[in-house]
Formats: structure tokens, C-alpha cells, sequence
């Protein structure tokens, strides 16, 4: 998902920008005008209207570039959820639309109570008495606009995937052969997609025949532990993630070199049974060099699996003809904005 959110200014820059532009521009004035305190009238409401208008269009920018957060998929739905609290975030939104309200509704009652002055001084004093009431109202939001732009940020480096692909999520304990394996199924490199969640990223694959498309994802630093292991904002992450993979591909590693028992490797595989209840699950055995005939039979009879990397074609068979049922009950939608 590829959002494009201006950027959000800090309060100062904000007033920096409205007042500079107010400063440096030519006044709109009616031609016949006599009387000076008629002139300083039309001079002040000018400047008035330009700060409070230059600022609505940028207070009001920002809520309106951010993302509609209900018309989102529900993968990306709940993974912003976990990464910048979609309430809160439409609660500051909200504060911004709110403010630059006031400051048109301060606007109109202080060039009202300008036209009905009488002398210079007063009407300087009530234009100063607005920039300066402006100036507090936009930095009190200063903590909020802050706020924003820091969700700007993690909202533009969340990972780009295909919501409307057959999806194929790896699991597996670490140095079990994911990548190679994931490397060996797509015939290329990964790519590597930015995931809140984890330091090292999403790897990302496709397996393509013809029409078809397979999308791999292999989640570093979340499938790869047990359930208990894991922080309330990595659980968070893993409900997302159960919104968009078809299939779980677990990986398993008989050899041991990976440093985790058979036994640890099977009650991994059985907690991700029952968390990813609506989902396929599929255990493949790697490392078949490196390990004993004994070991791979055993495995494979106790993750009840035919699949290991010797026959990866097989696989890749059987994803296709799962990818191609999934395609007659859910057809992409032309519309989609999901892509690489």
C-alpha cells in the first residue's frame, strides 16, 4: 500500500509560513478609498483573511491526505491499528479540522470588530490581538502535529503487498531454511519489505506460471517463536497477518543444525494450528542433505507432510492449483490499489 500524506509542519512552521507569506505579499485593496482609517480597515482584514486562510488550507491538508482508514483492507487495517492506534490518530486528525474552524470563526470576529472602530490604534491592537491568539491556538498543537508526522513516517514505510494475491505465509524457527527455501520456490531474491514489527523486515517472493501468481512472505522475528514469547504489539501484528496469507508454509529442519529440537519444531507447528485456525497449513522438510534417512522419515510421519526440499516441484504444483482455486472464488479487482 503505497499512501501519499503530505507532510506534516511543526506549529512554528506552520506560523513561520503564514506569516512570511502574508508579510511578502501585495495587498488587495479597493482603489477609491480616502480615509486612512477606512485604508488601515482593508490593509488589516487583507492580512487578517491571508494568515487565517493560508493556515486552514494547511491545518486542513493533513487530515485529508491520511488515508480513509475504514475503506483499507482489513491486513492493513489492523496493522495500523498496531502501529499508530487508528482512534487516537482520527481524534488529532479531528483537533486539526476542529482548530482551524476557530481560527476562521476568530477571523470573521475580530474583522467585525475592526470595521466598527473608529481609530488606527485600535484597529492595529486588534489585528496584534489576533496573530497572537492564532499563534497560541497552533502551538498548542504543536505535541499533535509532532505526533502526525511521526505516523506520516511509519505510515510510509509500512510494506507495499498484494492484498488481492494468493498469499503464502512462511513459518519456522530461525536457520531452518526459510530463505533458501523461499529463494528456491521463486527462482530469484527476495525483496525486502519494512514491517514495523521486526528489525529485519518482511522477505517477499513470486512464484508466476502464466496468469497465476503465488505471493510469499516470510516474517522474520514473528512466526519463528513460540506464542508466549512474544509482546502485545507482536501478537498485534500476527491478527494482521491473519487477514492476508491463504496458507501457512511451516518449514522444518530434521537436521537439528538450526540449533531447535524436533519436539520445539512440533509444538511451534501446533500453536500456529491453532492461532491460524482458518488458514492451510503445510509443513515442508528441509535440509534433506544434512540429514539422516531415520530423521527425515520420522519427520516427515510426524509433521504429516510429503513435502520436503527434494520435491519442491510438487509444491510449487500443489500452490498453483491452490492459487487458481482461490482465483475462481476471488477474483482480483481491477481496482486494486495493492501492487509491487
Amino acid at each position: 500500500m503505497r499512501f501519499k500524506i503530505h507532510q506534516v509542519w511543526t506549529a512554528q512552521e506552520l506560523l513561520d509560513f503564514a506569516f512570511k507569506t502574508t508579510r511578502q505579499s501585495t495587498p488587495d485593496l479597493p482603489k477609491k478609498i480616502r480615509k486612512k482609517e477606512r485604508w488601515a480597515k482593508e490593509i488589516e482584514k487583507n492580512k487578517i483573511e491571508q494568515v487565517a486562510n493560508l493556515l486552514e488550507e494547511k491545518m486542513r491538508s493533513i487530515p485529508n491526505s491520511f488515508p480513509q482508514f475504514e475503506t483499507l483492507e482489513p491486513f492493513y487495517q489492523e496493522l495500523l491499528d498496531a502501529s499508530i492506534d487508528i482512534d487516537k490518530t482520527r481524534r488529532q486528525l479531528g483537533t486539526l479540522k476542529k482548530n482551524a474552524r476557530i481560527i476562521q470563526q476568530l477571523r470573521s470576529q475580530t474583522i467585525r470588530q475592526i470595521f466598527q472602530s473608529k481609530s488606527i490604534p485600535r484597529i492595529r491592537k486588534l489585528s496584534q490581538s489576533f496573530y497572537g491568539r492564532t499563534s497560541s491556538i497552533v502551538k498548542r498543537l504543536d505535541k499533535t502535529l509532532k505526533e502526525l508526522e511521526k505516523k506520516r513516517k511509519q505510515l510510509l514505510a509500512l510494506p507495499n503487498i498484494q492484498t488481492d494475491c494468493y498469499t503464502v505465509v512462511l513459518a519456522g524457527f530461525p536457520n531452518v531454511g526459510k530463505t533458501t527455501l523461499l529463494k528456491l520456490l521463486t527462482e530469484s531474491e527476495p525483496r525486502i519489505a519494512p514491517f514495523p514489527f521486526t528489525t529485519q523486515g518482511l522477505k517477499i517472493g513470486y512464484l508466476k506460471e502464466n496468469w497465476l501468481s503465488v505471493q510469499f512472505i516470510d516474517t522474520p522475528g514473528l512466526l519463528d517463536r513460540p506464542l508466549e514469547k512474544r509482546n502485545p504489539i507482536e501478537k498485534r501484528a500476527l491478527a494482521a497477518l491473519n487477514h492476508l496469507g491463504e496458507t501457512i508454509l511451516f518449514v522444518v529442519d530434521p537436521s537439528l543444525s538450526s540449533g531447535f529440537s524436533l519436539e520445539k519444531q512440533f509444538s511451534l507447528w501446533k500453536q500456529i494450528q491453532t492461532q491460524f485456525k482458518s488458514k492451510q497449513k503445510i509443513a515442508i522438510i528441509t535440509k534433506i542433505d544434512l540429514t539422516a534417512e531415520t530423521e527425515h522419515k520420522k519427520a516427515l510421519e510426524q509433521f504429516s507432510t510429503e513435502f520436503s526440499s527434494e520435491n519442491l516441484e510438487k509444491l510449487k504444483k500443489t500452490l498453483l492449483e491452490k492459487a487458481k482455486k482461490w482465483f475462481k472464488k476471488t477474483p482480483p479487482d481491477p481496482h486494486s490499489k495493492s501492487g509491487l
